[in-house]
């Protein structure tokens, strides 16, 4: 998919357009990313307090903002309306 929007960047169009003003739009893109990412036992760790979410979602929020610089300039600023 990051290869395609490269392609598509080069050209001059924008791969994706994302409304993250709305804050819940942004479940579309991060909660397939920390499915893919996290590992099932994390959730019991966290319950137990044995982990956090600034020590485990690096790599996730890592991705999510990749994806976001292939966003229109104003993504933040784009409502879902």
């Amino acid at each position: 998919m990051i290869a395609d929007a490269k392609i598509l960047k080069a050209k001059g169009i924008t791969p994706f357009e994302s409304a993250y003003k709305d804050t819940w739009t942004t479940m579309a893109t991060w909660n397939p990313i920390v499915s893919n990412t996290i590992p099932s036992s994390w959730i019991k760790k966290r319950l137990e307090n044995k982990t956090t979410f600034a020590a485990t979602h690096q790599t996730a929020m890592k991705k999510w903002l990749q994806i976001a610089q292939y966003s229109q300039s104003d993504c933040m600023g784009t409502s879902y309306d």
